[in-house]
C-alpha cells in the first residue's frame, strides 16, 4: 500500500522508519469512530431521562480530540518519545504473534529478564526499543498496547482513540459517582472532572499515564460505589478493583500506595461516623486509622523489597539526583533542596514539595508553549484555594472531615502531590505525572458546603429517581 506523503523516522537501537498515515490507517480510524459514535448515541438515548447526560457526547469527543492532538504532538513535535516507542513495540509483538503465537504468549505473560529474550525478535518482526524491554513498567505498557494493536490494524491514531474512549467512559462513571455523593453539585464540578485540559491531553493517548488514570478512576469509583451501597453486583466490583490494583502494581506501584492509604483513612471515617458522640467518633476514627495504616505498612514491608518504603525513598533519591544532574534531561527545571533523604528529612521539605506538586509551574514560570496551559490551570486552582479559605472556611473544613470521599481526596492529594512534586524536578515531567490528581483537588475546592457533610449518608437512603431529580435541578439552575 502506497503511503500518503507523511513519513517519520524513529531511531531506537537501529534506524527504523515508522509510518502513521496510510489509507488503511484512515479507513480503520473512520470505521472505529463510526462505531464509537453509534455506541455513544445509543447510550445517550438510553439515558435520555437524565439531564446531565447532555455532557456525555461533548466529554467523549473532547477526550478523543485531545488524544489525537497528543498523538500528533509526539509524531511531529517530539518526533519520538515513549508514546511512539510503545506503539513500535506493539507492532513488533504483533509480528511475533504471526511468527509464533506461543512466543507471543510467552512475551505477553512474562517479564523481560534475560538478554536471550531479545532473540525472539528478528528482521521479520522488527527489533523493539531495547529500553522498553529492560524496564518492567514500560514493557507492561507495550504489552497492553499490543492488545489494542490487534483490533486497530496497528493504526497509531486508532489505538489512541480507543484508549481515549475507554478513558472517557471510566471518567464518566467516576463523574456519576460524584453526582451521587454530592447531588447538589454545581457546574464547576462538571468542569473539574470532565474538562480539565492537561488531564485530557496527557492521559488519553498511548501513554502510561492513560492506563494509570483508567485504573485510578476505576478503583475509586467501585470502592465508593460499594461504600454508599449503589453497586448492584458487589462481586463484579471486587473483581474490577482487584484487576486494577494488579494493573497499577505493574504500571506505577507508588501511585497504588498513594491511592490505598487514603482509602483506609476513608474507611475509618465511614465506621467512626456511625457514632453520634463526637469524642467517641474521633477516638474510633483515630484508632481505626492508625491500625489500618500500620497494618498496611507492615503488609508491604513483609512483602519484600519490591514494594518496601525504603525502596521508594531510595528510588526518589536516585531519580531526583538524576533529573538534577543529567544533562540529557532537558526542559525547564525547579529545585527542592534536600540534604537528608531519611523520613525526617523528607518531612522537612514536605510543604515545598506539596506546593510544587499541586501548583507549579506558576504562570510566570510557564512562558513556553508546552507549559503555558498548565500555568493558566495553576492560576485558576490558586484562585479557588483563595476562595476556599475566604468563604465558609470552617464549614468547608468540617465538610472534608465528615465526608469520606472528600477525606479520601484530601489525603490522596497530599500523598500523591508530595511524591510528584518531590521527585519530578522537570516541569514537563511534573505536569504529566500530577495530572491524575487534578480532578480530586478541583472537587475539593469547588464543592459547596450545602448538604456536603450529610450527602454520602443521605444517598444511602435516597432512591435513584430522587437523586436524578435533585441533580437535574441543580445542573439546570447552575447551582
Amino acid at each position: 500500500m502506497d503511503r500518503i506523503s507523511f513519513s517519520f523516522f524513529v531511531f531506537n537501537d537501529t534506524a527504523k522508519r515508522l509510518t502513521f498515515f496510510t489509507i488503511i490507517d484512515f479507513a480503520v480510524l473512520f470505521i472505529w469512530l463510526i462505531l464509537i459514535l453509534g455506541f455513544a448515541l445509543y447510550k445517550v438515548s438510553k439515558n435520555s431521562g437524565k439531564e446531565y447526560y447532555k455532557d456525555y457526547l461533548k466529554h467523549l469527543f473532547y477526550k478523543i480530540g485531545f488524544a489525537i492532538v497528543f498523538s500528533l504532538y509526539y509524531i511531529f513535535y517530539v518526533k519520538g518519545g515513549d508514546s511512539i516507542a510503545f506503539y513500535d513495540m506493539a507492532g513488533c509483538m504483533n509480528k511475533l504473534f504471526l511468527k509464533s503465537p506461543d512466543l507471543y504468549l510467552n512475551n505477553l505473560l512474562n517479564d523481560f529478564n534475560s538478554p536471550d529474550f531479545m532473540n525472539l525478535y528478528d528482521i521479520n518482526t522488527g527489533l523493539p526499543p531495547r529500553w522498553i524491554m529492560t524496564e518492567k513498567e514500560s514493557f507492561f505498557v507495550g504489552k497492553v498496547v499490543s492488545l489494542f494493536s490487534f483490533i486497530s490494524g496497528n493504526s497509531f491514531l486508532t489505538i489512541a482513540v480507543l484508549l481515549a474512549t475507554i478513558t472517557a467512559n471510566v471518567t464518566w462513571r467516576f463523574y456519576e459517582l460524584v453526582l451521587k455523593v454530592f447531588p447538589d453539585s454545581n457546574r464547576w464540578v462538571t468542569y473539574a472532572i470532565l474538562f480539565i485540559p492537561s488531564l485530557s491531553f496527557w492521559c488519553t493517548g498511548i501513554s502510561k499515564d492513560t492506563l494509570v488514570v483508567i485504573s485510578i478512576f476505576s478503583i475509586v469509583t467501585h470502592v465508593f460505589s460499594l461504600l454508599i451501597g449503589h453497586q448492584k453486583s458487589k462481586l463484579t466490583s471486587f473483581l474490577i478493583i482487584a484487576f486494577h490494583i494488579w494493573m497499577m502494581y505493574h504500571l506505577r506501584s507508588v501511585v497504588l500506595i498513594s491511592l490505598m492509604l487514603p482509602v483506609f483513612i476513608a474507611l475509618s471515617s465511614r465506621i467512626s461516623n456511625r457514632f453520634s458522640t463526637p469524642f467517641i467518633k474521633r477516638t474510633v476514627q483515630f484508632f481505626i486509622g492508625i491500625v489500618s495504616i500500620g497494618g498496611f505498612f507492615a503488609g508491604i514491608q513483609s512483602y519484600g523489597n519490591e514494594v518496601s518504603v525504603e525502596k521508594y525513598i531510595k528510588e526518589a533519591e536516585v531519580q531526583t539526583k538524576d533529573f538534577n544532574e543529567n544533562k540529557l534531561y532537558t526542559g525547564k527545571k525547579y529545585s527542592i533542596e534536600v540534604t537528608d533523604y531519611s523520613p525526617v528529612g523528607l518531612i522537612k521539605v514536605f510543604p515545598e514539595a506539596i506546593l510544587a506538586g499541586l501548583f507549579r509551574p506558576y504562570i510566570w514560570e510557564a512562558l513556553s508553549v508546552s507549559l503555558f496551559l498548565n500555568g493558566i490551570e495553576s492560576t485558576i486552582l490558586i484562585y479557588f484555594v483563595y476562595k476556599f479559605f475566604t468563604k465558609d472556611r470552617k464549614r468547608r473544613i468540617k465538610m472534608i472531615r465528615e465526608n469520606e470521599f472528600l477525606l479520601f481526596s484530601f489525603f490522596f492529594i497530599l500523598i500523591f502531590g508530595f511524591i510528584t512534586g518531590f521527585s519530578s524536578i522537570i516541569f514537563g515531567v511534573l505536569v504529566r505525572l500530577r495530572a491524575p490528581l487534578l480532578p480530586f483537588l478541583a472537587i475539593l475546592l469547588v464543592v459547596e458546603p450545602k448538604n456536603g457533610v450529610e450527602s454520602i449518608e443521605m444517598i444511602d437512603n435516597e432512591s435513584e429517581d430522587e437523586f436524578i431529580k435533585i441533580t437535574e435541578i441543580n445542573l439546570l439552575t447552575g447551582k
